[in-house]
């Protein structure tokens, strides 16, 4: 008789097997990761925010408000405006990757008037900044938020233990 070397079909059938449910393991994994990345690098433009907002209003007694975008940064100061923000370089570090540059990673942003009232995820006064996604991508709906007060960040009502001071 004559030895034929290769694999049988049961054992290709089994090698198959064993790397399809690798891969439908290891998507959803990977998908949940750059989630949490692109939401890490959003709370980091969050914080750089408040952190803004905080040094103006040490400086300065007008309260602002409003869409922190791209367009922010080229905006004149008037009285009430983010723009206030950018003419005193108080935002020159972010990056915004959107061609709009209304969005950072699917995240808006939006200063929290003094009030706390008037301008999308700010409801009370004790917050600085605050961002929310309605990103799609695929089946899935991403409808996060999360915001700045004087002392933490907080994700969904979770408190993530970053100190802003």
């Amino acid at each position: 008789m004559i030895k034929k070397n290769g694999f049988t079909l049961v054992e290709l059938l089994v090698v198959v097997v064993i790397v399809t449910l690798a891969v439908v393991i290891a998507v959803p994994s990977f998908r949940n990761a750059q989630e949490n990345t692109r939401n890490q690098r959003a709370q980091a433009v969050l914080i750089e925010i408040a952190s803004a907002v905080q040094t103006f209003r040490m400086y300065d007694s007008n309260n602002i408000s409003g869409q922190v975008t791209r367009d922010t940064l080229a905006a004149a100061c008037i009285a009430g405006s983010v723009g206030c923000l950018a003419k005193h370089n108080l935002l020159k570090d972010i990056a915004w990757d959107d061609a709009t540059g209304k969005t950072y990673q699917g995240y808006s942003f939006f200063v929290c008037p003094k009030t706390g009232s008037g301008v999308q995820c700010c409801d009370n006064n004790n917050k600085l900044a605050c961002m929310k996604s309605g990103k799609t991508s695929g089946r899935y709906k991403s409808t996060k938020s999360a915001w700045v007060d004087k002392f933490s960040v907080y994700d969904n009502n979770y408190d993530l233990t970053e100190e802003v001071n």
